[in-house]
């Protein structure tokens, strides 16, 4: 038997050697009959069947569960963190919104509360005009002196000490304008000094107060410093008008040593009050005149009246008072003061008259209160009778 170089006899098929060849490399085989180009198709088929089995392996390796559950998580977060930007959002506007609420209650509080302090400083201006118009007319041109005494007498037991003042005021003017002009008598001279003295005490404790706590009101200065302005006029006016009656009409007409004396520290006590509000070069005159009204009334004092004459006791008070508190001349205060002390303590029991000796005993304490309490400045012992 005859055999090729493969090794195979001549007669055997040769389909089998090309169907070997094809499976390794389909473009060396040739295609001679039908029979051979089937067994080629089927070979592409196979090829292409593993292609679409790969295609398919990736499309599943794509659609994974795995591979969806990051792609949920990822879309749930997405949402997540647009929610919390959402809220932030919202709560970032509501506080702001809550932030300027809060401004405008506050400004339209302290706008309520300066309307209302504008207003009951309004009412009080109109209460105090409408006072002064009563008081401009309760004074008839036309009263006796007598009736002018009633009338102040019947108004000091009302308390109503403006009344009074006003009623003596047309008194003094009554009695010191006429040709025969008489000198106040000395129940007429204590009803003007005691309600003088009630108007502008109440007048001075006001503007303490209001002097005292002024720091407290930074949010009303404007307010605060209007109404001590109106205060202080106030002052001013009852000040001057007390002393416009004792320049023009009382001291002129005085005849009396104590009558003299009492004016004369009448004046000064009315300049000394004045020393309390006024400032700059209105101050310095009223520390001047201050201080010789009282001289003057000490240098009669000194010689025509007794030590223990209750008027020369409360000059000798109201003298040392000024040096302590307006001059701050704590040395000449005790002095005037721990004098007319022993000079009066000296002269006590010789007293009689037991409501005479009353009110010396009273000044005299009021005296010693101050020497105890001025003690720290000066060396002085404790005074008692």
């Amino acid at each position: 038997m005859e055999r090729n170089f493969l090794g195979l006899n001549s007669k055997d098929s040769v389909v089998v050697v090309k169907e070997e060849a094809v499976e390794g490399c389909k473009d060396l085989v040739n295609l001679e009959d039908n029979d051979n180009y089937d067994v080629v198709e089927r070979l592409a088929g196979r090829k292409a069947a593993k292609k679409n089995k790969a295609k398919d392996l990736g499309n599943n390796v794509i659609e994974s569960p795995f591979v969806k559950l990051l792609e949920e998580i990822k879309v749930k977060n997405d949402i997540t963190n647009e929610k919390k930007i959402e809220i932030f959002e919202k709560s970032y506007l509501q506080k702001e919104w809550r932030i300027e609420n809060e401004e405008r209650r506050e400004e339209r509080r302290l706008a309520l509360e300066e309307g209302r302090e504008e207003e009951r400083i309004m009412s009080m201006d109109t209460t105090l005009k409408s006072l002064e118009i009563l008081m401009a007319m309760a004074v008839p041109e036309n009263m006796s002196r007598y009736e002018c005494f009633y009338m102040a007498k019947l108004a000091q037991e009302a308390n109503r000490y403006k009344d009074t003042v006003n009623f003596m005021e047309k008194l003094i003017i009554v009695s010191t304008s006429s040709s025969s002009g008489s000198e106040l008598i000395i129940e007429e001279r204590n009803l003007l000094s005691t309600a003088t003295k009630k108007v502008i005490d109440s007048l001075r404790a006001a503007w303490q107060a209001l002097s005292s706590t002024e720091q407290n009101h930074n949010n009303h200065v404007a307010l605060v410093t209007d109404y001590k302005s109106k205060i202080e006029s106030e002052l001013s006016h009852i000040c001057n008008r007390v002393l416009n009656l004792l320049e023009k009409h009382l001291i002129p007409s005085a005849s009396k040593s104590e009558s003299k004396v009492l004016y004369l520290k009448m004046k000064g006590d009315y300049y000394r009050y004045m020393t309390e509000f006024k400032v700059g070069t209105e101050k310095t005159e009223a520390v001047e005149n201050t201080i010789m009204a009282y001289k003057a009334a000490e240098a009669i004092a000194v010689s025509e009246l007794a030590p223990t004459l209750p008027t020369r006791l409360g000059l000798a008070l109201n003298f040392s008072v000024f040096f302590y508190e307006i001059e701050g001349a704590s040395e000449k205060a005790c002095s005037i003061a721990r004098e007319a002390y022993e000079e009066a303590m000296a002269k006590l029991d010789s007293l009689g008259n037991e409501s005479y000796k009353e009110t010396c005993l009273f000044i005299l304490q009021l005296m010693r209160d101050n020497l105890n309490l001025w003690a720290s400045d000066m060396e002085i012992t404790s005074y008692s009778y």
